[in-house]
Formats: C-alpha cells, sequence, structure tokens
C-alpha cells in the first residue's frame, strides 16, 4: 500500500495534486481544497460578463469611370434577430479592430472598387469576424467584388456585368443575428444607355441599373435598422450608388432625400436621368456629371460601413466615391473602460453602458466596479458648416442642436467622460486658379454621453470636390445637422437631420439648406445654410441680379438661464447677399470674404459668389451646457476645457460649460 499521503483526494487512491493556477485538476476533498485555497494556490471563480454587440467591417469604394457602387461592410449582430449575446471574462482585456473603408479611385486610375477591410471582436469564446465590403465593378473587372456586401457590376455599351457580386458567407462563431450582406446590382447594356448596378447593403441587395432614355445607375441595397446606441433606431451598412454614363444637363438633379451621406436613400425605381442613390445607412451617391461639371461620386458614410459611390463616365476621369470606415458598438450593465476614450467613448444610458469604437482599442471588463454617473440638463450645439465659394457660394449651415431643456429626457454624465465640442468647418477658398478651388467642410460634431449633436453641412460651391483627401468629397461634407445652401452647380441645398436614422433625427436637429434657381447658362445668388429653427431661403435671380437665399433661423434656448439663439445658416453669396441666420450665421458675400458662423453658436459661414479674393467663412463652433441642481452636485468641477458658474435665473442651480473638449472631475 501506499503511504497515507497519496490516499487523501477525496477517497480517490493516487498521487497529492497540485493547485497550479489558474487550475486545479483532479478530484479534490473539500479540507483539501480550503486547505489550498487558504495558501492562495486555489483559483478564483472569474464570472462572464454578457454583451450585445454590433460588428461592421469597412465599406467598399466604388469603381472608376461608370463604375458599379461599393458593396456595404459585412454587418454582424444579435440584435435583429434571436442570437446569444458575446462573452467577456470580467478582468479582462479584449482587443477590438475597426476597418477602414476601400480608398477611392483616382482621377488617372482605371480599375474597380477596392474593398474594405475587416472588423472583428475578440472575446472569451473566440473571435467574430465581419468581413469588408466588395470594391464596385470597372472597365478591367466587370463584375463587382466579392465582400461582405458585394460591389455592383460595371456598365459598359458593348457588354454587361456578368452577375452581381456575392456577399460573404457567415462568419464562423456567429451561430445567427444579422449575418453579413447581400450580393451587388447588375448593370444593363441598353439600349440607349448602359448604366452600372448599385453596391449590395447589409440589409438588402444592390440595384441593377435601368436602361431608360437618360438613363439611371443602380441604387445601393438598403442597410439594417438597429438601436442598440440608445439613440432610437439607425441604419448601418448601406450600399453606394452606381455611377452614371451620360452628362446630364441642369435642372436634373436627383434632390436631397438620398443624396450622399449617412442615412441617404430613395425610391427603388427612380426615373429621371440620375446617378444611383446611397442605400439607406450611409451609402455613397454615384457620379455623374452635368454641362462641364463633374459630380464626383460620395464617399460612404464613416463610421457606417457603407459603400462608396461609382464614378461618372462624362466627363472621364472624375474619382470614385470611398467607402466608409467601419465600428464596432458593445452594450452591457457591466461596466468597462477602452484604452481609447476619444474614438471609443464609454457612455452610460442608466442601465447599460455602452462602448462606441470608431478606431481600433482595447475593451476592459471590470471586476464590479463602475465609474460614478449623474444626471443632467443639457444643451450640446454642433459646430457650423463653411460657406461655398464660386458659382453663387452657399451658405454653411448651423449646427446640429440637441437639448433636454427644459422637461427633457436628461443625460448621464460619468466623471472624467470626455465631452467634445465640435469645431466650425472651414470655409471653401481660391487660391488662385480653377483647378486649385478647395471646397467647404463640414462643422465638428459635439458629444456628451449618449447625446450627439451633427455638425452642420458645408455650402456647396463652384468645386463638388476636395483634392485628393478621402472621405472629403463634397457631397459627404455638405449634409449634417442641418444642410448646406446650394450653389449653381449643384442647385439643391443638401438635406439636414439625417444620419441613418428613419425619418430623421429625432428631435429634430436641423433643417435643409436653400436651393438655386438657374438652367443651363443661367445662373443665381446661392442657397442659404439651413438653421436648428428653419431651412435657408432659396437663391433666385437672373444672371444679373443673382439674389442669395438668408440663412434659416436658429434656435433659442434658455438652459444658461437667458434665452440665447444657436446654429443659425449662413447666407449665400450673391451681387444681393444672403443675410445670416439668427443664432450666429455669417453673412454672405459677393467678391469678398463672406462672413464667419459667430464663435460657440455653432452658426454656419456664409457663402461668396465671386471667386478671386472670395473665400467662404467658417462656421462658428459649437457649446455644451449642463445644469443640475447645486444639491446633487456641490463640488462640481471641470478639466481647463469648461468653466463652472451659478445660473443667473436660479441660485441653487449650477452650470458646466464647454466651449473646447473636458470633462467634470468632481461632484
Amino acid at each position: 500500500m501506499g503511504s497515507p499521503t497519496s490516499k487523501i483526494n477525496g477517497g480517490v487512491i493516487g498521487v497529492n495534486n497540485a493547485a497550479t493556477l489558474p487550475a486545479a485538476p483532479g478530484v479534490w476533498s473539500v479540507p483539501c481544497a480550503m486547505a489550498a485555497r487558504s495558501q492562495n494556490k486555489w483559483p478564483t471563480f472569474i464570472p462572464s460578463v454578457t454583451a450585445d454587440f454590433l460588428i461592421i467591417a469597412g465599406g467598399g469604394s466604388g469603381g472608376a469611370e461608370r463604375g458599379g457602387g461599393g458593396g456595404s461592410g459585412g454587418l454582424l449582430t444579435n440584435i435583429c434577430r434571436p442570437a446569444s449575446q458575446i462573452e467577456f471574462l470580467a478582468g479582462n482585456t479584449f482587443a477590438i479592430a475597426v476597418g477602414g473603408g476601400g480608398a477611392y479611385i483616382a482621377n488617372s486610375a482605371q480599375g474597380p472598387g477596392n474593398d474594405g477591410s475587416n472588423s472583428a471582436i475578440t472575446h472569451s469564446c473566440g473571435t467574430f469576424t465581419a468581413t469588408g465590403g466588395g470594391g464596385g465593378g470597372n472597365g478591367t473587372t466587370v463584375t463587382g467584388r466579392a465582400g461582405g456586401s458585394g460591389g455592383g457590376s460595371y456598365g459598359s455599351g458593348s457588354s454587361s456585368g456578368s452577375g452581381p457580386a456575392t456577399a460573404a458567407p457567415e462568419a464562423s462563431g456567429a451561430a445567427s443575428g444579422c449575418v453579413q450582406g447581400f450580393a451587388g446590382g447588375t448593370a444593363v447594356t441598353g439600349p440607349p444607355n448602359a448604366q452600372s448596378g448599385g453596391g449590395g447593403g447589409a440589409g438588402g441587395t444592390g440595384f441593377a441599373g435601368l436602361s431608360t432614355v437618360s438613363g439611371t445607375s443602380g441604387q445601393g441595397g438598403v442597410g439594417v435598422a438597429l438601436s442598440i446606441r440608445g439613440n432610437g433606431s439607425i441604419y448601418y451598412g448601406g450600399g453606394g450608388g452606381g455611377g452614371v454614363y451620360n452628362r446630364r444637363p441642369y435642372g436634373l438633379m436627383s434632390g436631397s432625400t438620398g443624396a450622399g451621406d449617412v442615412g441617404g436613400g430613395g425610391t427603388a425605381t427612380p426615373t429621371a436621368a440620375s446617378e444611383g442613390l446611397g442605400g439607406l445607412g450611409g451609402g455613397g451617391e454615384g457620379g455623374s456629371g452635368q454641362c462641364v461639371i463633374a459630380i464626383v461620386a460620395n464617399d460612404g458614410g464613416e463610421n457606417f460601413g457603407a459603400g462608396g459611390g461609382g464614378a461618372a463616365r462624362n466627363p472621364v476621369g472624375t474619382p470614385s466615391g470611398a467607402g466608409g470606415k467601419g465600428r464596432v458598438i458593445i452594450k452591457s450593465t457591466t461596466h468597462f473602460t477602452t484604452s481609447s476614450p476619444s474614438c471609443a467613448p464609454v457612455s452610460f444610458d442608466g442601465t447599460n453602458y455602452i462602448g462606441d469604437f470608431k478606431a481600433s482599442a482595447n475593451l476592459t471588463v471590470t471586476d464590479g466596479s463602475s465609474n460614478t454617473y449623474k444626471q443632467f440638463d443639457y444643451l450640446a450645439v454642433a459646430g457650423g458648416g463653411g460657406g461655398g465659394v464660386g458659382g453663387g457660394g452657399g451658405g454653411g449651415a448651423g449646427g446640429g442642436f440637441a437639448t433636454s431643456f427644459p422637461g427633457g429626457t436628461k443625460v448621464y454624465v460619468g466623471l472624467n467622460d470626455l465631452i467634445t465640442v465640435g469645431s466650425g468647418g472651414a470655409g471653401g477658398a481660391f487660391p488662385g486658379s480653377a483647378p486649385a478651388f478647395v471646397a467647404a467642410l463640414r462643422g465638428g460634431d459635439s458629444t456628451v454621453g449618449t447625446v450627439i449633436a451633427r455638425g452642420g453641412g458645408a455650402g456647396f460651391g463652384l468645386t463638388t470636390q476636395v483634392g485628393t483627401t478621402a472621405g472629403q468629397r463634397f457631397f459627404t461634407q455638405s449634409k449634417g445637422g442641418s444642410g448646406g445652401g446650394g450653389s449653381i452647380y449643384a442647385g439643391y441645398g443638401a438635406a439636414g437631420n439625417e444620419f441613418g436614422y428613419p425619418g430623421g433625427l429625432q428631435p429634430t436637429q436641423g433643417f435643409p439648406g436653400g436651393s438655386t434657381n438657374y438652367s443651363c447658362g443661367a445662373q443665381s445668388g446661392g442657397g442659404g445654410g439651413g438653421g436648428a429653427g428653419a431651412a435657408g431661403a432659396n437663391g433666385s435671380g437672373s444672371p444679373t441680379t443673382y439674389t442669395a437665399g438668408a440663412g434659416g433661423t436658429g434656435k433659442a434656448n434658455s438652459i444658461s438661464g437667458s434665452a440665447v439663439t444657436y446654429a443659425g445658416g449662413g447666407g449665400g453669396g450673391g451681387n444681393v447677399v444672403g443675410a445670416g441666420g439668427t443664432g450666429g450665421g455669417g453673412a454672405g458675400a459677393n467678391c469678398s470674404p463672406a462672413q464667419p458662423g459667430t464663435a460657440n453658436t455653432g452658426g454656419g459661414g456664409g457663402g461668396a459668389k465671386g471667386t478671386s479674393p472670395g473665400a467662404g467663412g467658417i462656421g462658428g463652433s459649437g457649446i455644451v451646457i449642463l445644469r443640475i441642481p447645486a444639491a446633487c452636485a456641490p463640488s462640481l468641477a471641470v478639466t481647463p476645457g469648461g468653466s463652472v458658474s451659478t445660473a443667473p435665473d436660479c441660485g441653487s442651480v449650477k452650470l458646466a460649460t464647454f466651449t473646447a473638449p473636458g470633462s467634470i472631475t468632481s461632484f
């Protein structure tokens, strides 16, 4: 017989068990297990944490020269169909990868669009990977590329795409739920015109091109509407619209609905001559031409995994739209932190912690600890859009306006949570020669907790392209909390209040920009930028009058203790200039630089009609104001980006005002 010490394993004969962290193999008696734990040799139980998730990969870019639309990135989630939540072990760190969008095809290049990159979550049971969207087809590669959703096929006068690109299969490990995406649309050969197909969306197949007298390329496939972030249902993963074959005359623009940025869309079977509209969920609009001006294809919505629009055929050499960057969102009742609070902030809605990963970062699940949160009334105003220059020069839009005061749902704000204040968008510029025109830019978002106020859209101008920088195609820049005003080279003012929400942001953050009255060879003043309280006025007149539209009025709020008006639209440029909208909107100009929007009001910059020395006004920066009873936050303090004061209308109320990014350091 063996020694007594070899027979103590709960009555099982054998050698002594050894506890080696993190495991303790073998059969143990209770006394032995307790003894091992008293010697810190017994592994402690590590609880698991479950979470809802959304993973969307980067979208594919559109194809060159009459190219097919890019496919959306693949989408994985447990939200829209019954599926298991993702699981993390508390106290551990996990890698989150956010895929980039496919790069656009440059003016001088030929070929299919580029594929988007994968997004992934590494969790306790493995890795979930969403596949990047496929690039749109082109004359060198007729069929769109396969991906999370497939790219649309190329339209040719002699041959059509051989069929739509296929969507990627379900990712390994994702047993159910919304899975990846759909195929791209087919092209048509005509007669009379050949048109490219739209890229597939996360929620539907891309539409085929239509062979009509004028010709219409295919619309991008629809995205998927989800409410994981807590701001209502939002569309993700729209496919890019196909590029159109022919130039289009003035007056046949597709209208602001569905043109470009997040939340675009349109009818499934449009009949007017037009480029393919982006699918709901940020799909980029395809390129086209009118008179001698090329309408550059729209990029897919950034961080919506949307496909970029296909490039136009005429004029030759216009670039395609880039695919939109992907995103990962994680929601759990257990607190967690990220390694990048600015690119992957964590907010709290009263029940759930929500991590919004717009770039790759690490996630750490805390073991029972959490941040301290309190509820505040809030006002968040985004940065205003810059004014356009040339061709009438549309006014920049007022920044998006979001508030709970008075009587609305308050926001939870935690200690040291980053509060962002949007900067004003740059105005359009004319350095000296027509190819050097630089288009205006959209204002920056302002954020606090789960609230996002969207930057105001840029005003249209002489150019519809921003150099060669990916992510800055002009139609992408023109939409926002409110929409930028139109110029003679765009016709319509951009829509406001979109960004992926069915029916628009709720409550409304802003209104569309004003349009222009023109025909080929006859021009008018620029439209006014939309404001938080009203749409921008339309431009009008003949080539001798050029009467511009006024900026839309802003919206008043008294959270600070007295009524202040914010987010007025910028006035359009013309011989008779448009006035800036009440609430910080800058006035338009003729051939001199236009007025900027007022700082910390989110007012839009004015548009400038002329070229040299004309320049669009920069948009006004935004502001965030928080209000709380003094008894609830007796030691309220903030970083240097903000200031603390007592509300003049109520001595028992404290205000935290942010005119630059910052955070609350104590309550």
